[in-house]
């Protein structure tokens, strides 16, 4: 029982299109999305020798241009005709070769570069070349020399084969000239030409080669996983890791990016199978969704710029209008000075005896040292009373009485709680304002305008009714 129809549902088929065509429809929209903030993917698929690279690289002469080129310069026209942003647009080429990633823009390094994601989960490549272009030609040149270092090889199917997988990026970065914000837009392109599915039987191949076809058959056998996964809404875990390659296309296949895939086919009896094979992947890409966003970043060191000069035109305009209301002299930044904190201790004090009705108040910077003359005053009055509160209990438990013993033990003269507080001992009265207080035993003290009293023990009502006087006098204060 062999199938003899089969259908497949994709956005378009091209049959004989040229390469200007092959790139409005398939590629143009995404490139032009880029230069609004979207990341953007076009990727190659197919069989080995079905003309990916003729697809994204182009032929000889101008007109046959591919992809690649052809992005390039529509990036550069949009950079060109709007005026209103600056742009800065780095570019990289990386190829995945036999599971290690190579920089084919610095071809001497040796280094096994790392796939990490950056804070906001985007993949990046740690180490990688960025190569700076300010022109379309420096970008032109930057893809033609990448080209030229890739790994390629021949074999019956093609005499210029593609052995590794090749991405260009490209990365904008803009900001605005109208609109004086720290806020960037900065985006990437995917230009993706993926090596080709390779049956040995037919390409005839051995050795190096056959071992290159095995790896390039393993990465693409991981990526349709990836795909498959990615298409059914009951899988919870994608193999993203699988392979470098799988790696490297986490945004583009299922993240932050619009993406799209140019399948071709080699339209031949005897490729039918790889046809049908290719053709299944690009069906399986159509159930792909992704969720693109435009990515707005905010430079930190332009925001503090920012910041800056919006605070120093504030401060101009508050001294203006300072100015038309007859106010002068009045400061909003720095440190107080000794002379106007002098100044200011000696208003709250009279404002605290009453002699000063009010506290001017003319910034916010003279609110916060008000309050810390107020607390200060608060802790050195505080600290006045606990000290004369200790010298008063100290000179009344010292002080004779009638039977020529001291008024109270030595373990109760001077006690403090955790806080550092005075705590006066049983039978102890501390009064304000100033007054002289005599107690039953004759004994009188003045302490630093406190007055302290030590009572007496008492047996009956009989002992109080007789023993108090009047504070001052010694008059009995009987009411009889």
């Amino acid at each position: 029982n062999t199938v003899a129809d089969h259908t497949f549902t994709l956005d378009l088929v091209l049959k004989d299109a040229s390469q200007e065509h092959v790139f409005d429809m398939g590629a143009s929209d995404v490139v032009r999305s880029v230069m609004s903030g979207y990341n953007g993917t076009v990727l190659c698929y197919g069989q080995t020798g079905s003309g990916k690279t003729y697809t994204m690289i182009g032929g000889s002469d101008y007109g046959s241009r591919g992809v690649c080129p052809r992005s390039i310069k529509a990036i550069f026209d949009d950079v060109s005709t709007n005026a209103d942003r600056t742009y800065t647009i780095n570019v990289s080429f990386i190829e995945v070769y036999k599971e290690r990633i190579h920089d084919l823009l610095d071809p001497t390094s040796t280094e096994d570069f790392a796939i990490m994601d950056d804070a906001k989960g985007n993949t990046t490549i740690r180490g990688v070349h960025m190569r700076q272009c300010a022109h379309e030609q420096t970008a032109l040149a930057a893809l033609f020399e990448g080209n030229m270092n890739r790994t390629v090889g021949d074999h019956a199917l093609n005499a210029n084969s593609s052995r590794s997988h090749c991405i260009f990026t490209l990365y904008v970065t803009s900001r605005s000239r109208v609109e004086s914000d720290s806020a960037s837009i900065v985006s990437k392109l995917h230009l993706i030409d993926l090596a080709g599915s390779e049956r040995l039987s037919k390409t005839d191949t051995s050795g190096a080669t056959a071992k290159e076809a095995q790896y390039i058959n393993k990465s693409l056998t991981f990526l349709e996983q990836v795909v498959m996964a990615l298409g059914n809404s009951n899988r919870s875990h994608v193999p993203f890791r699988q392979s470098k390659l799988t790696s490297l296309l986490k945004d583009s296949l299922g993240g932050n990016s619009k993406t799209t895939m140019i399948a071709n086919i080699w339209p031949e009896d005897r490729h039918v199978e790889e046809s049908l094979s290719t053709l299944r992947f690009a069906s399986r890409m159509m159930k792909v969704q992704t969720d693109a966003a435009v990515n707005i970043t905010v430079d930190p060191a332009t925001q503090i710029k920012q910041l800056q000069r919006t605070i120093a035109e504030l401060k101009a305009e508050l001294q203006m209008q300072n100015q038309l209301m007859g106010k002068s002299h009045i400061s909003y930044e720095g440190t107080v000075t000794e002379d106007e904190r002098f100044e200011m201790e000696k208003l709250v004090r009279g404002y605290c005896v009453g002699s000063v009705p009010e506290i001017p108040v003319r910034s916010l910077r003279e609110v916060k040292e008000y309050f810390r003359v107020f607390k200060s005053i608060n802790e050195q009055k505080e600290a006045e009373s606990q000290a004369a509160t200790a010298h008063a209990i100290a000179a009344v438990a010292a002080a004779p009485s009638a039977n020529g013993k001291t008024s109270m033990p030595s373990s109760q003269q001077t006690q403090r709680d955790k806080s550092g507080k005075v705590v006066l001992p049983p039978g102890v009265a501390v009064t304000q304002p100033p007054s002289a207080i005599a107690n039953a035993g004759g004994a009188v003290d003045k302490a630093g305008g406190i007055s302290v009293g030590v009572a007496a023990p008492c047996k009956s009502l009989k002992d109080i009714t007789k023993s108090p006087t009047k504070p001052g006098t010694g008059d009995s204060m009987s009411p009889n």
